[in-house]
Protein backbone atom coordinates (compact mmCIF):
# COMPACT_ATOMS: atom_id res chain seq x y z
CA UNK A 1 0.00 0.00 0.00
CA UNK A 2 2.87 2.38 0.74
CA UNK A 3 4.33 1.95 -2.76
CA UNK A 4 1.02 2.62 -4.51
CA UNK A 5 0.11 5.69 -2.44
CA UNK A 6 3.49 7.14 -1.46
CA UNK A 7 2.30 7.19 2.16
CA UNK A 8 4.66 6.71 5.07
CA UNK A 9 4.62 3.61 7.28
CA UNK A 10 3.02 5.67 10.05
CA UNK A 11 0.25 6.99 7.78
CA UNK A 12 -0.60 3.50 6.55
CA UNK A 13 -0.65 2.20 10.14
CA UNK A 14 -2.87 5.11 11.21
CA UNK A 15 -5.36 4.47 8.38
CA UNK A 16 -5.41 0.75 9.13
CA UNK A 17 -6.10 1.48 12.80
CA UNK A 18 -8.88 3.95 11.87
CA UNK A 19 -10.54 1.35 9.60
CA UNK A 20 -10.35 -1.23 12.38
CA UNK A 21 -11.86 1.19 14.90
CA UNK A 22 -14.73 1.87 12.50
CA UNK A 23 -15.11 -1.88 12.02
CA UNK A 24 -15.57 -2.29 15.77
CA UNK A 25 -18.47 0.17 15.67
CA UNK A 26 -20.03 -1.44 12.60
CA UNK A 27 -19.76 -4.98 13.99
CA UNK A 28 -21.73 -3.94 17.12
CA UNK A 29 -24.71 -3.08 14.90
CA UNK A 30 -25.12 -6.47 13.23
CA UNK A 31 -28.21 -8.46 14.29
CA UNK A 32 -28.22 -11.94 15.80
CA UNK A 33 -27.62 -14.71 13.30
CA UNK A 34 -29.62 -17.85 12.64
CA UNK A 35 -33.31 -18.32 13.28
CA UNK A 36 -36.09 -20.84 12.70
CA UNK A 37 -34.96 -23.48 10.20
CA UNK A 38 -31.41 -22.10 10.07
CA UNK A 39 -28.17 -23.58 11.37
CA UNK A 40 -25.15 -21.85 12.85
CA UNK A 41 -21.73 -23.52 12.88
CA UNK A 42 -19.71 -22.59 15.99
CA UNK A 43 -16.12 -23.18 16.99
CA UNK A 44 -13.25 -21.75 19.00
CA UNK A 45 -9.79 -21.10 17.62
CA UNK A 46 -6.37 -20.07 18.93
CA UNK A 47 -4.67 -16.87 17.80
CA UNK A 48 -1.00 -16.16 18.30
CA UNK A 49 -0.30 -12.57 19.26
CA UNK A 50 2.97 -10.72 19.69
CA UNK A 51 4.24 -10.67 23.22
CA UNK A 52 5.96 -7.49 24.34
CA UNK A 53 5.98 -6.21 20.74
CA UNK A 54 8.32 -8.96 19.57
CA UNK A 55 8.15 -11.31 16.59
CA UNK A 56 6.71 -14.75 15.99
CA UNK A 57 9.03 -16.54 18.44
CA UNK A 58 7.66 -14.53 21.37
CA UNK A 59 3.92 -15.08 21.09
CA UNK A 60 1.06 -15.70 23.44
CA UNK A 61 -2.19 -17.52 22.71
CA UNK A 62 -5.52 -15.70 22.64
CA UNK A 63 -8.76 -17.63 22.13
CA UNK A 64 -11.53 -16.49 19.82
CA UNK A 65 -15.04 -17.93 19.68
CA UNK A 66 -17.34 -17.50 16.73
CA UNK A 67 -20.10 -18.74 14.53
CA UNK A 68 -21.36 -18.48 10.97
CA UNK A 69 -24.90 -18.92 9.71
CA UNK A 70 -24.69 -21.82 7.27
CA UNK A 71 -24.97 -20.73 3.65
CA UNK A 72 -24.40 -17.03 4.40
CA UNK A 73 -21.62 -14.59 5.28
CA UNK A 74 -23.27 -13.69 8.60
CA UNK A 75 -20.71 -14.26 11.33
CA UNK A 76 -19.77 -13.28 14.84
CA UNK A 77 -16.36 -13.63 16.45
CA UNK A 78 -15.15 -12.47 19.86
CA UNK A 79 -12.03 -12.90 21.94
CA UNK A 80 -12.70 -14.99 25.05
CA UNK A 81 -10.79 -15.33 28.30
CA UNK A 82 -11.75 -18.99 28.66
CA UNK A 83 -13.59 -21.71 26.75
CA UNK A 84 -15.81 -22.94 29.56
CA UNK A 85 -19.46 -23.75 28.84
CA UNK A 86 -20.96 -20.76 30.74
CA UNK A 87 -18.71 -18.30 28.89
CA UNK A 88 -19.49 -19.70 25.44
CA UNK A 89 -23.22 -20.13 26.16
CA UNK A 90 -23.56 -16.50 27.24
CA UNK A 91 -22.00 -15.35 23.96
CA UNK A 92 -24.19 -17.71 21.93
CA UNK A 93 -27.32 -16.43 23.64
CA UNK A 94 -26.32 -12.85 22.76
CA UNK A 95 -25.33 -13.57 19.14
CA UNK A 96 -27.49 -16.48 17.91
CA UNK A 97 -31.28 -16.70 17.62
CA UNK A 98 -32.66 -19.35 20.04
CA UNK A 99 -34.64 -21.09 17.25
CA UNK A 100 -31.38 -21.95 15.46
CA UNK A 101 -29.78 -25.37 15.22
CA UNK A 102 -26.20 -25.23 16.46
CA UNK A 103 -23.56 -27.29 14.66
CA UNK A 104 -20.27 -27.91 16.45
CA UNK A 105 -17.50 -30.36 17.10
CA UNK A 106 -17.65 -32.52 20.24
CA UNK A 107 -15.86 -30.06 22.53
CA UNK A 108 -17.10 -30.63 26.09
CA UNK A 109 -18.32 -27.03 26.53
CA UNK A 110 -20.97 -27.64 23.85
CA UNK A 111 -22.65 -30.70 25.42
CA UNK A 112 -25.81 -28.95 26.68
CA UNK A 113 -26.50 -26.57 23.79
CA UNK A 114 -29.63 -28.51 22.81
CA UNK A 115 -31.21 -27.24 26.05
CA UNK A 116 -30.88 -23.63 24.86
CA UNK A 117 -31.38 -23.81 21.09
CA UNK A 118 -33.79 -25.56 18.69
CA UNK A 119 -31.26 -28.30 18.08
CA UNK A 120 -27.62 -29.27 18.30
CA UNK A 121 -25.75 -31.47 15.83
CA UNK A 122 -22.12 -32.52 16.22
CA UNK A 123 -19.27 -33.94 14.23
CA UNK A 124 -16.49 -35.86 15.94
CA UNK A 125 -13.29 -34.38 14.49
CA UNK A 126 -11.15 -37.12 15.99
CA UNK A 127 -12.74 -39.55 13.50
CA UNK A 128 -14.21 -37.45 10.64
CA UNK A 129 -14.46 -33.89 9.41
CA UNK A 130 -17.90 -34.66 7.97
CA UNK A 131 -20.20 -37.00 9.88
CA UNK A 132 -20.70 -39.96 7.51
CA UNK A 133 -24.25 -40.59 8.73
CA UNK A 134 -25.72 -37.08 9.05
CA UNK A 135 -23.44 -35.06 6.74
CA UNK A 136 -22.90 -32.54 9.56
CA UNK A 137 -19.68 -30.53 9.32
CA UNK A 138 -18.10 -27.30 10.51
CA UNK A 139 -16.34 -26.47 7.25
CA UNK A 140 -17.83 -22.96 6.98
CA UNK A 141 -16.55 -21.78 10.37
CA UNK A 142 -13.18 -23.47 9.79
CA UNK A 143 -12.92 -21.64 6.46
CA UNK A 144 -13.80 -18.35 8.18
CA UNK A 145 -11.02 -18.90 10.75
CA UNK A 146 -8.56 -19.24 7.88
CA UNK A 147 -9.66 -15.88 6.42
CA UNK A 148 -9.74 -14.22 9.84
CA UNK A 149 -6.20 -15.34 10.71
CA UNK A 150 -4.64 -14.08 7.48
CA UNK A 151 -3.62 -10.66 8.95
CA UNK A 152 -2.05 -12.42 11.94
CA UNK A 153 0.07 -14.59 9.66
CA UNK A 154 1.04 -11.80 7.26
CA UNK A 155 2.35 -9.62 10.07
CA UNK A 156 3.84 -12.52 12.07
CA UNK A 157 1.33 -11.92 14.84
CA UNK A 158 -0.69 -8.93 15.98
CA UNK A 159 -0.13 -7.00 19.19
CA UNK A 160 -2.49 -8.26 21.88
CA UNK A 161 -4.09 -4.81 22.28
CA UNK A 162 -5.18 -4.88 18.61
CA UNK A 163 -6.77 -8.34 18.56
CA UNK A 164 -10.34 -7.11 19.14
CA UNK A 165 -10.04 -4.59 16.31
CA UNK A 166 -8.61 -7.14 13.86
CA UNK A 167 -11.39 -9.59 14.73
CA UNK A 168 -14.01 -6.85 14.21
CA UNK A 169 -12.50 -5.96 10.83
CA UNK A 170 -12.71 -9.61 9.75
CA UNK A 171 -16.37 -9.79 10.84
CA UNK A 172 -17.26 -6.68 8.82
CA UNK A 173 -15.29 -7.92 5.80
CA UNK A 174 -17.18 -11.21 5.97
CA UNK A 175 -20.64 -9.62 6.29
CA UNK A 176 -20.01 -6.97 3.63
CA UNK A 177 -17.89 -8.88 1.12
CA UNK A 178 -17.10 -6.66 -1.87
CA UNK A 179 -19.01 -3.78 -0.22
CA UNK A 180 -16.55 -3.50 2.69
CA UNK A 181 -15.11 -0.15 1.58
CA UNK A 182 -18.60 1.20 0.91
CA UNK A 183 -19.66 0.22 4.45
CA UNK A 184 -16.56 1.89 5.93
CA UNK A 185 -17.28 5.10 4.00
CA UNK A 186 -20.92 5.06 5.16
CA UNK A 187 -19.68 4.79 8.75
CA UNK A 188 -17.27 7.70 8.20
CA UNK A 189 -20.14 9.78 6.82
CA UNK A 190 -22.39 8.89 9.77
CA UNK A 191 -19.53 9.57 12.20
CA UNK A 192 -19.04 13.08 10.81
CA UNK A 193 -22.71 14.03 11.34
Amino acid sequence: MMNETALSNKSVADYRCFIRQLSMEISKKYPVIGGRGKSVQVDESALHTKKFGKGIKDTQVEWVFGGIETGTRKVFAVKVDDRRAPTLLKILQQRVHPESTIISDCFKSYTKLNQHFAGHSTVNHSTNFVDPTTGVHTNAIESYWSRMKRPFKLSHGIHADQVDMVIAESVVREWEGDDFLKKILQEVKAFRH
